[in-house]
């Protein structure tokens, strides 16, 4: 919000080549291509992503953490698949259709669910991840599965024992980057100790 017009166009214009650098749903020649010819020096494989929550990221502790930072590996994504389905698109049914109905037909329960079990989360904290805020992050994806559970019994679309895995799975590895986000911003590198003891100097004079 306090930025102006320039520092705006500045923000588009970098935004712009970074995306271009990772590539646009085009074949890698493309992005190669679109490299030579611009600022950018080469095609960047994607290797991970970040989700933030829309405030204004300083760089500070407090900023990352309103980050989850996902990591990619060679294999973590089966690309046959996806690319099975992208070319057979009729072949599965519309579930987020069928998902949203569900969701405005039990809207309280799920209220419910949410206040409850993130609540169960925060009490019991039986990972014992030290950021507050990481403590509520899992507390909602531990909710959203607990509803997804709910729907997929519901509509049949698994048994109860498979859809236990699936969760069962699906909480491993979220709670898993939790912790692993949360044991990264725990370790303060020297470069900040550093920097904060510099800052500390100019301030007090000690």
């Amino acid at each position: 919000p306090s930025e102006n017009d320039a520092d705006a166009r500045e923000k588009r214009r970098k935004l712009e080549v970074i995306l271009r650098s990772y590539g646009d749903r085009v074949p890698r020649k493309r992005s190669v291509s679109y490299a030579q010819n611009s600022t950018a020096k080469e095609f960047i494989p994607i290797t991970g992503c970040a989700l933030l929550t829309g405030e204004t990221f300083s760089g500070g502790k407090s900023s990352s953490s309103r980050v989850i930072i996902l990591r990619f590996e060679d294999g973590d994504v089966n690309t046959e698949i996806l690319t099975y389905y992208q070319a057979n698109l009729h072949i599965l049914p519309d579930f987020v259709y069928t998902f949203l109905e569900y969701v405005t037909e039990n809207l309280n329960r799920i209220k419910e669910t949410i206040s409850v079990v993130c609540d169960e989360v925060r009490r019991l904290n039986l990972h014992e991840i030290k950021m507050p805020r990481y403590v509520d992050a899992l507390g909602n994806m531990y909710a959203i599965t607990t509803i997804f559970h709910s729907f997929i019994l519901e509509k049949g679309l698994l048994d109860k024992t498979q859809a236990d895995i699936l969760i069962a799975k699906d909480r491993e590895q979220l709670t898993q980057v939790i912790m692993e986000n949360d044991s990264e911003l725990s370790v303060v590198s020297p470069a900040v100790t550093i920097l904060e003891a510099l800052r500390h100097a100019l301030f007090t004079g000690k």
